[in-house]
């Protein structure tokens, strides 16, 4: 069996991923994709697509009143979110996203302070065009 998918990995990817527009845009739309898989989970889908807008803002330079180390850990959160193969496979029923959601949701509530200044930042400046809904284009 191959070796796992874990999320320290997931956050050396990240670096990667976070300087690359492409590669950024493309893990938002898989990650977008994925929740729409789970639309009985209202909650925590709303709390990702937080995480996703931020990201996206900071990706276009629109947000950037943030810490680099708070979009690594975005970005690795949803990196080991959307992998198939991570400690717990996919393919495992229930538990394999459990293991998903359960990495998502820790780095919601360990950059809380970020995220709410990032809700604070949309709502005070009216934030248009973040829009993260499934890009169908590519």
């Amino acid at each position: 069996m191959g070796k796992k998918f874990t999320f320290d990995k997931a956050e050396k990817k990240a670096k990667g991923v976070i300087n690359n527009p492409k590669k950024l845009n493309n893990l938002i739309q898989s990650a977008l994709a994925k929740l729409a898989n789970k639309k009985d989970r209202e909650k925590f889908i709303n709390e990702a697509k937080t995480m996703l807008m931020m990201l996206k803002a900071y990706a276009k330079g629109d947000y950037r009143q943030v810490p680099w180390r708070s979009i690594t850990l975005i970005t690795a959160a949803l990196i080991y979110f959307v992998a198939p193969l991570d400690a717990i496979p996919d393919f495992v029923p229930v538990v394999g996203f459990m293991d998903d959601a359960t990495i998502l949701l820790a780095v919601y509530k360990s950059l809380h302070v970020d995220i709410a200044n990032f809700k604070n930042w949309i709502t005070k400046d009216s934030v248009e065009d973040l829009d993260i809904e499934e890009d169908h284009s590519s």
